[in-house]
């Protein structure tokens, strides 16, 4: 797991497959007292680049597995869905080991004022500081087999520091820090990575009839819209993403542009979706700070299995 990838989950837009979004806003709030964190995700401008019926059709099956059963949309992965069986050894193995924190309740489709199929969703994550060890222990193993990839000696820091137990992951209020031993080769090869990604995605720009989305689309905007920075420290690196120690953070990253294709074949089978706005979006999420999390009987019965389950049935 280099650096750029872990920073690169808000550098992509890109669901996975031929899915994607035209922008995607994620408030997370901390709730100190309760030991959790509270998230609204809203996707706007779902669309799919396949060029295929059954492509089309596979793309909005997968979005609809998060308005059916308890899955995520993870920019740079995919739809997340935890409620199908896990395989050892698989990569995605790791999101079953933190289903017992998390509380994904059913989202909703809708439609935006300018009439794009849309999608949101809360979720709530439980537990902060087991959550946090949890993700450590998965960020070890990664890095560890990740390392291979990387110099020796940056493979020694890697080892030395997961003996030493370093935090590789760390969240201040509802800001995130991600910290990736390094010597200063890689580093500087990382950043040199990061760099020509902004300079490709300025001049693909160019070439295109509206030049400003090099600047409002992509790497640029996500890097100048969000609360991010990269910190250079003796044989580590540190992602920062997020105002440190502030309860609430927004953050918000824009793909490409958004076509009807998905809206067209969700009509075929169902009505089209309801139009909702922002504030409502916000109200009911001020309504579920202070509410139980609403869990399909399927995941329930799934996040049971781990400690501490409190949310009831949708």
């Amino acid at each position: 797991m280099n650096g750029l990838r872990l920073f690169g989950l808000w550098l992509l837009l890109c669901l996975g497959g031929c899915l994607e979004v035209e922008s995607m806003e994620v408030r997370v709030v901390a709730d100190r007292a309760q030991d959790r964190l509270d998230v609204m995700i809203v996707s706007r401008g779902l669309w799919s680049t396949s060029g295929s019926e059954s492509g089309l059709a596979e793309d909005l099956a997968d979005m609809r597995k998060c308005r059916d059963v308890s899955a995520l949309p993870v920019p740079g992965i995919g739809v997340v869905d935890f409620t199908t069986p896990k395989v050892e050894g698989k990569p995605e193995e790791d999101w079953h080991l933190l289903a017992q924190f998390l509380d994904i309740e059913p989202g909703a489709f809708f439609l935006d004022e300018q009439q794009r199929l849309c999608f949101y969703q809360f979720v709530r994550v439980n537990r902060l500081r087991e959550f946090l060890g949890k993700c450590n222990e998965v960020a070890q193993g990664r890095l560890l087999q990740q390392s291979k990839q990387s110099s020796r000696e940056t493979q020694i820091l890697i080892e030395d520091a997961v003996k030493a137990k370093l935090e590789f992951i760390a969240i201040d209020g509802a800001g995130f820090l991600f910290r990736v031993p390094m010597v200063d080769e890689d580093h500087r090869t990382q950043q040199t990575a990061l760099w020509r990604s902004v300079a490709r995605s300025i001049e693909t720009a160019m070439g295109t009839a509206d030049k400003s989305d090099g600047t409002e689309r992509g790497v640029v905007q996500h890097l100048r819209d969000n609360d991010v920075a990269i910190v250079r420290r003796k044989g580590l690196t540190e992602y920062v993403m997020g105002t440190q120690g502030s309860d609430i953070c927004d953050y918000q990253v824009r793909g490409r542009r958004y076509t009807d294709n998905l809206l067209k074949a969700f009509v075929v089978d169902e009505p089209a979706p309801p139009a909702v706005t922002q504030a409502i979006i916000d109200k009911q999420f001020e309504g579920f700070h202070a509410r139980q999390a609403r869990l399909p009987a399927a995941y329930r019965a799934l996040r049971s299995q781990g400690s501490g389950a409190t949310a009831r049935d949708k």
